[in-house]
C-alpha cells in the first residue's frame, strides 16, 4: 500500500533540490498530516538545501523548526509513549546537527530520546514493557533503513543513525521478568541478546566493521553471564555468520572451543555454528584459488543437493532479484570482487540442477505425489534453472542466463506432470517411446523422474499451460 505522506515528503525534497524551498515547506506543511512524518520532511528538506546549495544556515533553521514542533508534539503525547519513528527521527536529526558542527543542537535534539533512556533503561535491572516494545520497534525500523540503503538507494546517514540508536537501546536493556517473576535461569538477557545480533549485522552490512566487532565483544560477554548462558549459547549459530562476514573465523573458533563447548549442550551448538560459517570457509578457499576445496566445503556441510544449491548460490527463487536474499558462495565472491570465480561456482550449480541426481532427489521428495511430499514440484523448478538464470544475469552473463531460462521452459514440462493431483493407477502403455534429446532434459528422464515406464496423454494440459513449444519433448500418444 502506498503511503501518501511518503510521496509528498519525496515531492518536498525534490522541490528543495530544484531550489523551490518555499514550495517545499508548503508541501510539507499542507499535505503531510502525520506529525512525525512532517517533522522528518522538514529535516530532509533542510538536508537537501545543504547538499544542493551548501546553505548551512537555512538548513539549520529548518531543522530547528522540526525539533521545536516535535517537542510540542511529544510533550502532549507523553515521553513514556515514545515510538520507534520518534526515536529514529531524533537520532537522524541529531546526526544532521552534528555533521555541520552544531554539537549543542545535536545534544538538544537527542535529549528527548536520552530522557526516555534515562527513565526506562536499567542494564542491571528489570526490562520494562515500554522499553522492550520500543527496542523491538527500533530494531525493525533500523532493518528497514539499512535494507533501503543497500537495495533501494536509501540514505546511508539515516541507516547509520538508526543502527547507532539501536545500539544505545540494546546496551540499556535490562533483564526480562515474566509477570514479575525472576528471570528464567539461563535466559535473563534474551531480548538484549536478540537485538544485539541485529545491531551487529546492521553495522556489518553498512561496512562499519569496528562497530560490528564491538557488538561481538558484548555477545561474548553475555555468553559468560551466568543467568544468560543458555540463551546466548542457543544464539551462537545466529552470530556465527557475522564472524564470517568480518573474517573472524579464528576468533569464532576460539569462542566455540573455550566458551561454548564446555557448556551443557555446547558441542551441538558449536557444531551448528560451524555449519553456519561453512560459506565463509569456502569463500576464503575460493579467494585463495582452491575452487574444488571451496565447493567441497559447501557440499560436505549440506545433506541435500537443494541445500547445496542454496549455499552455492542464494536462498530464494530470485524472482524479485537478489535484493535481500540470503546470499551463497557465488554472490559472496562477486561482492568480494571475484566475479570470474563467482561464475565458476555458478557453472557448477547449473551442472548440479541439470543432473540425474538432482532429479532423483526431486522424485524422492515428491513421494508418489501424495500429501507426504516434502516439497511442491514448483520448488525444484524455482530452486533450479530459474534461480541460476537470475544468478547469471546478476553476475553479468546474459547469454548464460538465456540458456538457463531455456532449461526452465523444458523443466516446466516435467513439473507440469508432477503437479497433476492424481495419476491413473494403470496408465495406458505407450505405443512407442521416442527418445528426444533437448539440452539436458530427455523423454527418458521424464519417464525415470516418476519411476514409471509409461507416459500418458497430457497434451491438453500442456496447451493450457502455453507450453506448446516444449511438447515435442514428450512424444506422447493416446
Amino acid at each position: 500500500m502506498i503511503r501518501l505522506w511518503t510521496v509528498y515528503a519525496d515531492i518536498a525534497v525534490g522541490q528543495a533540490a530544484a531550489g523551490l524551498v518555499e514550495q517545499a515547506k508548503l508541501t510539507a506543511e499542507s499535505s503531510i498530516f502525520q506529525k512525525v512524518e512532517r517533522f522528518n520532511a522538514y529535516r530532509r528538506v533542510g538536508g537537501e538545501q545543504l547538499q544542493a546549495r551548501g546553505d548551512v544556515d537555512d538548513a539549520i533553521t529548518l531543522w530547528q523548526k522540526a525539533l521545536a514542533d516535535f517537542l510540542v508534539y511529544i510533550d502532549a503525547k507523553g515521553l513514556s509513549n515514545l515510538s520507534a519513528e520518534d526515536g529514529t527521527f531524533l537520532s537522524s536529526l541529531s546526526g544532521n546537527f552534528r555533521a555541520v558542527g552544531r554539537s549543542d543542537l545535536a545534544d538538544e535534539a537527542f535529549a528527548t530520546m536520552q530522557a526516555f533512556l534515562d527513565a526506562e533503561a536499567d542494564p542491571n535491572g528489570e526490562l520494562t514493557t515500554a522499553y522492550r516494545v520500543l527496542m523491538g520497534e527500533i530494531e525493525s525500523k533500523a532493518g528497514e533503513l539499512v535494507y533501503a540503503f543497500r537495495f533501494e538507494n536509501g540514505s546511508e546517514s539515516e541507516a547509520l543513525s538508526a543502527a547507532q540508536l539501536l545500539e544505545k537501546v540494546v546496551f540499556g536493556a535490562g533483564q526480562f521478568y515474566r509477570s514479575g517473576a525472576p528471570p528464567m535461569a539461563g535466559y535473563c538477557y534474551n531480548f538484549r541478546t536478540m537485538n544485539l545480533e541485529s545491531a551487529a549485522l546492521y553495522y556489518a552490512q553498512l561496512g562499519r566493521d569496528d562497530d560490528a566487532r564491538r557488538m561481538l565483544d558484548e555477545y561474548e560477554r553475555l555468553l559468560q553471564v551466568e543467568c544468560n548462558r543458555t540463551w546466548a549459547r542457543n544464539m551462537v549459530d545466529d552470530f556465527a555468520p557475522i564472524y564470517g562476514r568480518l573474517k573472524l573465523l579464528d576468533r569464532l573458533e576460539r569462542v566455540l572451543v573455550e566458551i561454548v563447548e564446555p557448556m551443557d549442550g555446547g558441542l551441538s551448538a558449536a557444531n551448528k555454528a560451524r555449519s553456519e560459517v561453512a560459506l565463509y570457509v569456502a569463500r576464503d578457499l575460493a579467494i585463495d584459488g582452491d575452487m574444488n576445496a571451496a565447493i567441497q566445503a559447501i557440499t560436505q556441510s549440506q545433506d541435500s543437493l537443494m541445500n547445496q544449491v542454496n549455499s552455492l548460490s542464494f536462498i530464494g527463487t530470485g524472482e524479485g532479484g537478489l535484493d535481500g536474499s540470503k546470499i551463497g558462495l557465488s554472490v559472496l565472491l562477486a561482492e568480494s570482487g571475484f566475479a570470474e570465480r563467482a561464475k565458476l561456482i555458478s557453472d557448477h550449480v547449473m551442472d548440479t540442477v541439470l543432473s540425474d541426481e538432482y532429479l532423483a532427489e526431486a522424485e524422492a521428495s515428491l513421494a508418489d505425489l501424495n500429501d507426504n511430499a516434502t516439497l511442491p514440484p514448483s520448488q525444484f523448478l524455482g530452486q533450479g534453472c530459474r534461480k541460476i538464470a537470475v544468478l547469471y544475469n546478476w553476475l553479468g552473463y546474459p547469454e548464460h542466463a538465456g540458456n538457463a531460462w531455456q532449461d526452465v521452459n523444458r523443466g516446466q514440462s516435467i513439473f507440469l506432470l508432477a503437479a497433476m493431483h492424481r495419476l491413473p493407477k494403470k496408465p495406458k502403455p505407450m505405443s512407442c517411446l521416442r527418445r528426444v534429446t533437448s539440452g539436458s532434459v530427455t523423454t527418458k528422464k521424464v519417464v525415470n523422474f516418476f519411476g514409471l515406464r509409461r507416459i500418458w496423454w497430457v497434451s491438453t494440459v500442456i496447451q493450457q499451460a502455453r507450453l506448446r513449444e516444449t511438447s515435442d519433448c514428450f512424444a506422447l500418444r493416446r
